[in-house]
């Protein structure tokens, strides 16, 4: 109604009055209904809330002046209502906050507006405090008590966090706004004390509450985000420390209250910050994520799987992605038929188009085929019989440089034609498809919505994969040129014809790397300084390969009649050279930029040392072929080029081993009698809580240093391999 009024009379003013008078006879016949018994329980929260969206139209249509004391006036009036009677109040009022703080505060100083709503808020939680109840309320009472109670925090904390998104670049300003803040909000140690104080109300399922919470685990949430958020300015160690305090608290949270759902979301995060990766994934498993969720909801989970070096696990979720995707194209096409038949032909037409442009566009679908190619390597690694002949890359597939290659980068090949395999994640490489922002962005924040202080944010860009994607293509594409090579013949090189397989391999080869090349331009913002100066190295090594086997490094340049082995050696040893000298630089770009290096080593194998590693391997075995030997080095130029692009590879590789034993070395627990620990642990048995905590992240990182211990030992030991001479 107010749209199309606005639309026929050009008069927004004019428009909201008439709004105003329909929705002033809709309430007056509630209020009258209600006079008489007849009314729901609850008073219809819509015409209400209309009443505060047409003040906040005023504003966005321009009229400030006027509008924003009404707004306040209006947030404040509706809370007063619903606050008591449901935990939805803030939620349905939160935008109208972000509006009001955004419109009349400047520079994070607080309006006067902004300063009435904060006042109602204070009052409300003063008089509402659940640890000053007595014992003659009911249990309704008590109910209304503890909502009026949480609705106010919440409000006082969104209002804390938008003033300080005004002044996030300024420290002193973000400060001054806590100290101001802080005295809105109660203390960590109030809101724990009246969490346990409700704890006897139940769930209150029968009264419309959740039977899988406890109606005040809300204050374990807020409690958890005040501690990080007023101590984010602090010391690393400090803010380590209330993280722990932080997943403590969580994980006494889940013992009285295991199915909200909340909780573990909020203990996943904080188990990921901590260092924690089994706990969070166990707890994330314990949420029983399945069907459309694992499409909407493995976006917190999957990226963090593998800056743990949880590779198996990731794997695992990547490929129930994958999974929930070929199943419902299949139930689809099951479906979609019965609906033309029946005549539903508006039903059928909902599904093509769902299937087409939200699932088949899945961005998540397309991070979860990238993972799993990108994982493959290092899947059911540490399982063997026999240790000493154990070569824990490559066990089951992947392209590793090892004499399985050839079988399984056919098979890639082949797989790439099924949209369901994850090898098909090779044909978005070749249409650029992130470039015209065709992907469907189906994940669901709405999950997060307990962060109030504290928002996390998911940044998953199409081209970090794509890129990834390119990587692949190279590599499987090396490989099958690989297998085709012409050995030489009484010690010459046997030339290369047009039409040959070797040629139009070669030729493929070549283009995949001019493609790749091209893509890395224009994305390069999108993965880290490391992995951008390794991926440049990978494709000027795939160059040499192709310049050894083929003599070719331009698809569309004709071949070489006058082609020989002299010539090839002369044109692969500075591309050699070049390749030393930017694993060098990667060394030194990973050591200077990265801020937690155990991790991004973690991050990094899968990314693109693994990638790397097959094509040194590859084209060491090409190179002997040509008589350019690992035990050349001393007499053949190539070979000595060779073994100093391992030996550089090498020491990044130790650099990445030292990181991961650092970062995961043993810890002791934390000593519960420091001063910095909350008071609020005290109430909850904190101490053994914390001990479990840190009992979990002991485990976490044994488990991590058994598995990359015998990865990075096979890439060390093989790159030793090049340092030999006859």
């Amino acid at each position: 109604l107010l749209e199309c009024a606005a639309i026929l009379e050009d008069d927004v003013h004019a428009c909201v009055v008439k709004c105003q008078i329909v929705l002033d006879r809709i309430l007056k016949e509630e209020e009258e209904k209600a006079a008489n018994g007849e009314g729901p329980k609850v008073p219809l929260r819509g015409p209400h809330l209309f009443v505060v969206e047409l003040v906040a139209y005023m504003i966005k249509d321009g009229d400030v002046p006027s509008a924003i004391a009404n707004l306040s006036e209006a947030i404040v009036k509706y809370g007063s209502l619903y606050a008591p009677l449901v935990f939805c109040c803030f939620q349905d009022l939160r935008v109208y906050i972000q509006l009001l703080v955004e419109r009349s505060c400047e520079n994070g100083r607080i309006s006067s507006e902004v300063q009435k709503v904060l006042d109602w808020a204070v009052g409300l939680h003063e008089l509402n405090n659940p640890v000053m109840i007595g014992d003659g309320d009911s249990d309704q009472e008590k109910m209304s008590k503890l909502r009026n109670y949480i609705a106010s925090i919440k409000f006082c904390f969104e209002i804390w966090h938008q003033l300080c998104s005004q002044c996030k670049d300024d420290i002193e300003a973000s400060e001054s706004i806590d100290n101001s803040m802080a005295s809105f909000v109660p203390s960590p140690e109030e809101m724990i004390s009246c969490w346990k104080n409700t704890m006897d109300l139940g769930n209150n399922a029968k009264d419309g509450g959740q039977k899988e919470c406890l109606p005040g685990d809300d204050l374990v949430l807020l409690t958890v985000q005040l501690l990080s958020h007023r101590n984010r300015f602090e010391q690393e160690d400090t803010r380590k420390q209330m993280s722990l305090y932080a997943s403590a608290i969580l994980e006494n949270a889940l013992i009285h209250s295991p199915y909200n759902a909340y909780l573990k979301i909020a203990a996943v995060k904080n188990h990921f910050l901590n260092g924690s990766g089994l706990r969070a994934i166990e707890v994330f498993d314990d949420m029983n994520v399945k069907q459309i969720q694992l499409d909407s909801c493995s976006y917190f989970v999957l990226r963090n799987l593998v800056d743990c070096g949880l590779y198996k696990e990731a794997i695992d979720h990547a490929g129930n992605v994958v999974r929930l995707h070929s199943t419902s194209e299949k139930d689809l096409c099951s479906y979609m038929p019965r609906s033309f038949e029946n005549g539903n032909t508006m039903r059928g037409r909902e599904m093509m188009n769902w299937q087409q442009n939200q699932m088949s566009q899945s961005l998540q679908l397309l991070e979860a085929k990238g993972l799993i190619m990108d994982l493959a390597p290092l899947l059911n690694y540490g399982n063997s019989d026999d240790p000493q002949s154990f070569s824990p890359i490559g066990i089951v597939c992947g392209l590793v440089g090892s004499k399985n290659d050839e079988e399984r980068a056919e098979k890639i090949l082949r797989d790439s034609t099924n949209f369901f395999a994850a090898p098909s994640v090779l044909n978005v490489a070749a249409e650029s498809a992130c470039i015209k922002n065709v992907w469907s962005d189906n994940r669901d924040f709405s999950v997060h919505e307990y962060e109030i202080l504290e928002k996390s944010t998911f940044i998953l860009p199409p081209q970090e994969t794509v890129m990834r994607a390119h990587e692949h293509r190279v590599l499987a594409t090396l490989v099958l040129v690989a297998q085709s090579i012409k050995p030489l013949k009484k010690g010459k090189i046997v030339k290369v014809r047009d039409g040959e397989v070797i040629d139009i391999r070669s030729k493929s080869l070549c283009q995949s790397i001019a493609s790749t090349e091209t893509y890395l331009t224009g994305s390069a913002s999108h993965c880290s300084q490391a992995h951008f100066v390794l991926l440049k190295a990978t494709l000027v090594l795939s160059k040499a390969f192709s310049i050894i086997v083929s003599g070719r490094e331009d698809s569309n340049a004709p071949i070489d009649p006058s082609d020989s082995l002299t010539k090839r050696e002369e044109r692969v040893i500075p591309l050699l050279t070049e390749v030393t000298l930017l694993l060098k630089e990667s060394a030194s770009t990973w050591n200077d930029h990265s801020r937690d290096e155990g991790t991004s080593a973690l991050r990094l194998l899968p990314d693109i040392l693994i990638t790397l590693f097959a094509t040194l391997k590859t084209t060491a075995n090409a190179s002997a072929t040509f008589g350019w030997g690992k035990r050349k080095r001393a007499t053949k130029p190539v070979a000595g080029c060779l073994a100093e692009v391992a030996a550089s590879f090498q020491v990044l590789v130790e650099d990445l081993r030292k990181a991961v034993a650092e970062q995961f070395a043993t810890i002791s627990d934390l000593d519960y009698s420091s001063e910095t620990r909350p008071r609020c642990m005290d109430l909850i048995d904190g101490e053994e809580m914390l001990k479990k905590v840190m009992s979990d992240i002991r485990s976490y990182r044994q488990e991590i240093l058994e598995r990359m211990h015998p990865l990075l030992k096979e890439i060390k030991n093989e790159l030793e391999t090049y340092d030999a001479t006859d």
